[in-house]
C-alpha cells in the first residue's frame, strides 16, 4: 500500500445505528470498502465496554484491526491485541464523593464494570436506560464493595428536570474543578470522567498508537460528548439530526440521518478508497 491509511472513528447511537440498533446495507458496503482499502475501523461510544462489544460484536463491526473505544475513550480495545490498550480510570474516593453530591440532591447516578451496571436503587431513570442497554445490573446499598477496581465512568440521569442535571454539574465543577469532565450523552445523561479522558483524547491516542497524522483521521457524531473528538480530527462529520454544540466543531454536516444511510456518502469519498 503506496499511501498511509485513514482511522474513521464512529459514535453508534444516532449515528452509525439505526433507531432499532442496526447498520443499515448502504452503510455496511461504506464500512467494508473502507476497510477493504487498507484503512482502520473504530466503535467510539460513551457505552461500557460490555455493551459496546455486544454491538461490534451482534453488528459484525468487528473488522480486522479494528478497535472499541468505550467509556466516552475511558478504555480502548485492540481487536489485533485481542486486548485493552488503554484505561482511565476515576479515583475511588472521588467515587465516593460524587455519589454523596448526587444523593444530596436526589439524583440518580450509576457506575460500569466490565460485566455489570451497578446503582442504589431501581426506579424510573434505570427503566428509561434500560430501554436500550441490557448490560446486567447490581443494586445495592455498598457500590463500592462490588466495584473490583475503580470505575472509568458514572452516568448521572434525569429524564424530567435536566436543571437537576445542571446544577449536579455545577456542584462538581465548583467542589472538584479539573478532576472530572462532564457531557452530555442526551438530554438525560450527564456523562462523568476523568479529566484525561474524551473521545477527542481517544481519536489522538490512535493516530500516536497508530503512527498516524491528524489529518489521516475522520470522526462522526451526533451528541455533545462527540464534539472534542469532531473537533480533534482532521475531518469531523456531525449528523444532521445533531446538537447545535457538535455541529458547531464539524466540517462537515450530514444530510441524512442515521436511519438513511447518512455515513455512507462520507465513508464512501475516494480520498479514503485508494
Amino acid at each position: 500500500m503506496s499511501k498511509r491509511p485513514y482511522i474513521f472513528l464512529s459514535d453508534l447511537d444516532g449515528t452509525l445505528l439505526t433507531t432499532d440498533k442496526k447498520v443499515t446495507p448502504g452503510i455496511r458496503d461504506a464500512l467494508d470498502n473502507f476497510v477493504m482499502a487498507g484503512n482502520i475501523f473504530a466503535i467510539c461510544t460513551g457505552r461500557a465496554m460490555q455493551s459496546a462489544m455486544n454491538i461490534y460484536k451482534s453488528c459484525k463491526l468487528d473488522y480486522p484491526n479494528s478497535f472499541v473505544v468505550a467509556y466516552n475513550g475511558g478504555e480502548i480495545y485492540s481487536k489485533t491485541q485481542d486486548k485493552v490498550i488503554f484505561r482511565s480510570e476515576l479515583d475511588m474516593e472521588l467515587v465516593r464523593a460524587i455519589w454523596d453530591v448526587a444523593d444530596s440532591i436526589d439524583l440518580h447516578i450509576q457506575v460500569y464494570t466490565d460485566d455489570y451496571i451497578i446503582a442504589k436503587n431501581f426506579g424510573k431513570e434505570m427503566e428509561f436506560y434500560r430501554r436500550v442497554i441490557k448490560t446486567p445490573i447490581i443494586i445495592t446499598d455498598n457500590p463500592e464493595a462490588e466495584m473490583p477496581k475503580p470505575p472509568c465512568k458514572m452516568l448521572a440521569i434525569d429524564i424530567n428536570n435536566k436543571d437537576n442535571l445542571e446544577k449536579f454539574r455545577d456542584i462538581l465543577k465548583r467542589e472538584f474543578g479539573d478532576a472530572v469532565k462532564t457531557m452530555y450523552s442526551a438530554d438525560q445523561y450527564l456523562e462523568v470522567v476523568p479529566s484525561t479522558t474524551g473521545k477527542g483524547d481517544a481519536l489522538k491516542f490512535l493516530c500516536k498508537y497508530l503512527d498516524l497524522p491528524i489529518e489521516h483521521s475522520i470522526a462522526a457524531g451526533d451528541a455533545d460528548n462527540d464534539a472534542d473528538m469532531i473537533a480533534a480530527a482532521g475531518t469531523g462529520i456531525a449528523m444532521c439530526s445533531g446538537t447545535d454544540m457538535v455541529k458547531s466543531f464539524a466540517s462537515v454536516i450530514t444530510e441524512r440521518d442515521s436511519d438513511h444511510d447518512g455515513l455512507a456518502e462520507y465513508i464512501n469519498n475516494s480520498t479514503y478508497l485508494f
